[in-house]
């Protein structure tokens, strides 16, 4: 029984956190959805799942924290879509690569916070955005040259 009762403790608190915490969330401007962080949650080491469609525990980055159950909004907008579209051809690009390539790519990105890889989409990414615009749909596109001074081009549909 005090198992018991000590859960249905544990659960009122963790909701009067998360009124508390979207209350000071909307008072001073912040993100409701910024969780709580949790030790020990539910007398347990972790804990991962959804309550009842209200809570969500999860584990990001070693960190365990709950925030409000959510379903996330997928619109499938044109400009969405053609941008998924163009990160699909980026990464197939990049993984049909050579090494020697890939190898230019991660020592670029040498001392910054991001991979090679990471480095080739945001350059694609961006010279997609300058030659296309997120209005066309993308077919392909080609790279020509060594990073850093590459040529890339991009087809659009027809």
């Amino acid at each position: 029984m005090s198992y018991f009762l000590g859960f249905i403790l544990l659960i009122a608190l963790i909701f009067m956190l998360w009124l508390l915490e979207g209350a000071v969330a909307r008072k001073c401007g912040v993100r409701k959805n910024a969780g709580v962080k949790l030790i020990g949650p539910m007398y347990s080491i972790s804990a991962r799942g959804t309550i009842g469609k209200a809570f969500t525990f999860l584990i990001w980055k070693g960190i365990q924290y709950a925030r409000e159950y959510f379903i996330p909004a997928n619109p499938q907008t044109a400009k969405q879509v053609n941008i998924r579209t163009a990160m699909q051809l980026i990464v197939a690009y990049w993984l049909a690569g050579s090494q020697e390539r890939k190898d230019k790519y991660k020592a670029l990105a040498k001392g910054e916070k991001f991979t090679g890889m990471n480095y080739f989409i945001s350059r694609a990414l961006k010279e997609y955005i300058v030659q296309l615009g997120t209005t066309k749909t993308p077919a392909s596109v080609v790279v020509v040259d060594d990073p850093p001074n590459e040529t890339w081009t991009w087809t659009e549909v027809v």
